[in-house]
């Protein structure tokens, strides 16, 4: 408040100069008399937001949206991307679909896998690169529950752009049609390392799944290789030190941060039916020699389907875990790898530190 004022104005009536005060204060801090607008009341209402596994929303063709498949009666595998796009693929047999949303599954773009519709092939795994948007990278694995040589429908298809036009496809494809491994691997599983950028060629891409013959059931592509001449020869096979026919890599996964990158899978001994889980090491897979995951009764069990996956702040030799479904009521179970075992997680004083 300016004091001046008072000074400057002495000669008037003690009255006036309390009114003049008052009439001052009321102006820089209000008061009393300050009449405040009046809050105007909202009403609260339902968007039109459903849950994103539907067959009714958003399945005007005309608009380029398309609807996902009854969850019921089909597959669905689903990745979310740095940038939020989440990517679900799925679909009957012999009509094999990615879908992508980028406002959170409100709509949905499709694209079809022609060649996975070939011997009706169901999807059974997706990656999206760690530089998307950027590089547009997404691959899927399929197959058709066959892995006799040329009697089976097992491959990998990839885009570098999701084709959101009318009639798109994912039409870079390898498949038992191109011979090789995919004659003789039923492809389970597919990830991608942590310095995976297809438009700059770096990193690898990983794929496993169940073997015909007695043979590794892990390949790794260089993705400056598979990028310049895609070929089957792209995927090189990973050593393992012991192999069986009906071996089974259930799953891959990557360490999320560059240093280290290291790979893990969830690995099934068809000759002993146990299940492993272990990390590449430099000369190859230890296989049945690799620490073995017992079920919730202590006993070795056959994985029917499961995860491993690493902590975000994994370094080499630490632990990591695995998510196993055994065959059998009530077995399996969440695992976690101490270093030197696996030490079951799935009891009520569990601590997964």
């Amino acid at each position: 408040m300016n004091t001046h004022w008072f000074s400057k104005n002495k000669n008037l009536s003690k009255g006036l100069r309390i009114a003049g005060a008052a009439l001052m204060a009321l102006t820089v801090w209000g008061g009393p008399m300050a009449v405040v607008a009046p809050v105007e009341a909202k009403l609260l209402e339902w968007g039109d937001v459903r849950m994103p596994l539907t067959t009714d929303f958003d399945t005007d063709a005309t608009g380029g949206f398309d609807a996902l498949p009854n969850f019921s009666t089909t597959t669905h595998n689903m990745a979310i991307a740095n940038n939020g796009d989440i990517f679900v693929a799925g679909g009957a047999a012999g009509a094999a679909k990615v879908y992508m949303s980028s406002n959170g599954g409100k709509n949905w773009k499709s694209a079809t896998v022609t060649t996975a519709s070939v011997a009706a092939a169901v999807i059974v795994g997706i990656v999206v690169s760690p530089d998307y948007p950027s590089d547009g990278f997404i691959a899927v694995v399929f197959n058709d529950g066959v892995a006799a040589t040329e009697a089976g429908d097992n491959g990998i298809c990839w885009v570098t752009a999701f084709p959101t036009a009318a009639g798109g496809d994912f039409a870079a494809c390898l498949s038992y049609a191109s011979g090789g491994l995919f004659e003789r691997l039923m492809l389970r599983t597919v990830a991608l390392s942590p310095d995976f950028n297809w438009a700059n060629g770096n990193g690898e891409i990983a794929i496993g799944g169940t073997a015909e013959t007695a043979a590794t059931t892990v390949y790794i592509a260089q993705t400056a290789a598979l990028k310049a001449t895609p070929a089957v020869a792209d995927f090189v096979v990973t050593v393992d030190a012991t192999v069986a026919v009906n071996d089974s890599t259930v799953h891959l996964a990557y360490t999320h941060d560059e240093e280290p990158i290291s790979l893990a899978r969830l690995y099934l001994g068809s000759t002993a039916a146990a299940t492993y889980g272990e990390i590449l090491g430099s000369a190859g897979w230890a296989g049945t020699a690799s620490p073995v995951i017992t079920n919730s009764a202590g006993a070795a069990c056959a994985v029917t389907d499961g995860q491993v996956a690493f902590d975000d702040e994994y370094s080499t030799g630490g632990s990591f875990f695995a998510a196993v479904t055994c065959s059998g009521a009530g077995l399996g179970g969440i695992f976690r790898f101490n270093g030197t075992a696996w030490s079951n997680k799935t009891v009520d004083d569990a601590d997964c530190t």
